[in-house]
């Protein structure tokens, strides 16, 4: 069984679960009974107790107030997050009526029943907005705080890569590194460049975190939908507008993915990020970013790449 953190998204997830089983009374009935066992078992444990009966059904009109045209389908995580976000007074009010131990049966007995599985589960928390910028977080946790990543990395950057398809080119696109309101850091890239056989177009999507001095990229093609991992040095910095925080200039490391472009099908190159002026392009979704037009951008040779960054572009 998959173990859930005690937090209020989770708990909001559980019981609009159970929102969604009211009418089966013998369902209600046995969860009602499991928690009671769990109470009976932890009973010098402090913290107040589960909600009674008539709570549970004033729970439900309260989730039938704040969604009155119903689910409809929506994964339970994604509205449990919505709710979270959007009724903080009531989802502070149900989270002090359960306590952890409470919390674990209950989760126990959803998954005991078959109302959650595995895969469910995950369907659902993927669901949620941020939820793998999240899960890094909580994973790899940074020892500085996440918080310093979206002053020093939002923004617009120009990349540098040795080419795949072109041998010996370099390949230069654009991305947006943006901070999220939900607060993950995403990050969006736009290739577009002109080969012999015609225009190509390239997106890369993602979350960039910073961990120990380093900012690690994790993308997905829109073409192939392979994920590729780059690991970024941070080389300039340079005090921002108000003299507190620094923002990173220039970064460089490792491109790291798969390709057929390759022999043995996967390939790790260098790769270079340097924020540039091209307040232009904010304006317009990345997906409208006609960059190849541009001719600083697209596969450049060697050469016209900036001498600097050229000891970082290895292929």
């Amino acid at each position: 069984m998959v173990q859930l953190d005690f937090n209020k998204r989770n708990l909001m997830t559980l019981l609009l679960t159970v929102h969604q089983h009211r009418s089966d009374g013998i369902f209600l009935s046995d969860l009602w009974e499991a928690i009671a066992e769990a109470e009976a078992q932890n009973r010098g444990v402090h913290g107040a107790r589960a909600p009674s009966r008539s709570t549970w059904f004033n729970y439900f009109r309260d989730i039938d107030h704040a969604f009155p045209d119903g689910l409809h389908g929506r994964p339970l995580s994604l509205a449990a997050h919505d709710f979270v976000r959007e009724n903080p007074k009531l989802t502070d009010k149900f989270f002090r009526k359960f306590r952890p131990d409470t919390f674990a049966r209950m989760c126990v007995f959803l998954f005991e029943r078959g109302y959650w599985g595995s895969d469910t589960l995950a369907e659902n928390l993927a669901s949620v907005p941020g939820s793998l910028y999240f899960s890094l977080v909580e994973f790899l946790k940074p020892a500085i705080r996440p918080e310093g990543d979206h002053n020093s990395l939002p923004g617009v950057y120009r990349v540098y890569r040795p080419s795949l398809s072109a041998p010996g080119k370099i390949l230069v696109s654009a991305a947006l590194v943006t901070s999220k309101t939900d607060g993950s850091l995403h990050y969006a890239e736009r290739m577009h460049f002109r080969t012999s056989f015609g225009w190509r177009e390239q997106h890369l999507e993602g979350y960039i975190l910073g961990v120990e001095g380093k900012a690690f990229l994790l993308t997905k093609d829109d073409n192939t939908k392979l994920p590729q991992f780059s690991i970024l040095k941070p080389l300039v910095r340079q005090p921002s507008g108000d003299g507190e925080t620094h923002i990173v200039r220039v970064m460089a490391g490792s491109y790291t993915g798969s390709s057929t472009y390759r022999e043995n099908g996967h390939f790790s190159t260098g790769i270079v990020m340097v924020r540039d002026n091209l307040r232009s392009l904010e304006k317009h979704p990345i997906g409208r970013w006609k960059i190849g037009l541009l001719g600083s951008f697209g596969l450049q040779n060697r050469e016209d790449v900036p001498e600097q960054f050229l000891k970082y572009l290895y292929e």
